[in-house]
């Protein structure tokens, strides 16, 4: 077997506390279809809402029975909540690699900063019905609550340890200080923009693609400033 599809779905069981899955898959085909099952239920609740489907209807969606689906979770809820946490660590996988590409492309804060600002606004952007059927759910459960946590110091480290690949052009004497800060704004911000949050609606609008430039021009001159 592909050594990078094994890790693949040993990080996917991690993802998914014991006290929402009665039962863990061993075999790769019953991976690939408590996957298929995670993925119908997460696109049914952006499509549909939470109440409006079945479970009858994700068996459909995966091309799997209701049996395999009670087998492994002991009811709605417990699906749903799996969904979103293996759902958010997908998220953080997809973030991790757009930070390595941008990398590989830029050779200096300037590009880097610019680029980061811009693919971070679009990489939220894209994943925003996920993120918004995330935030509303997250509030009343736990486990969600932790792993939204654990997902944003992640994406946080990330983003810092690829801003101070460049360390020696951050001007000041904290650059560790400056990379977290640029990280928190730029993360609100388009949060804001994009109605990241409970109520899912925009607490402003400003036109998308002027608000990616103006970001990374701050970000940069912040970055750059000998304080």
């Amino acid at each position: 077997m592909d050594n990078s599809a094994t890790k693949r779905g040993r990080a996917r069981d991690a993802a998914i506390p014991d006290v929402v899955l009665q039962s863990s898959p061993k075999q790769e085909r019953s991976k690939e279809s408590l996957q298929r099952m995670l993925d119908a239920t997460i696109a049914l609740e952006i499509e549909r809402g939470r109440d409006c489907f079945t479970l009858a209807d994700v068996a459909q969606r995966a091309g799997i029975s209701v049996g395999s689906i009670t087998f492994r979770f002991r009811n709605k809820d417990a699906l749903l909540d799996a969904s979103h946490l293996a759902a958010v660590h997908q998220f953080l996988g997809r973030e991790r690699a757009m930070v390595g590409t941008l990398l590989q492309q830029c050779n200096n804060l300037e590009t880097f900063t610019i680029a980061y600002a811009r693919a971070m606004g679009d990489f939220l952007d894209d994943n925003g019905p996920l993120l918004r059927s995330y935030m509303k759910r997250a509030p009343d459960r736990p486990e969600l609550q932790q792993g939204g946590q654990e997902a944003a110091s992640n994406g946080q480290r990330m983003a810092s340890a690829a801003f101070l690949s460049f360390r020696n052009e951050i001007g000041g004497p904290d650059p560790e200080r400056k990379v977290k800060t640029v990280f928190q704004i730029i993360y609100s911000t388009y949060a804001r923009q994009l109605g990241l949050n409970t109520l899912g609606v925009p607490a402003f609008i400003q036109p998308f693609d002027e608000l990616k430039n103006e970001l990374g021009l701050m970000a940069l001159s912040y970055l750059q400033a000998p304080y």
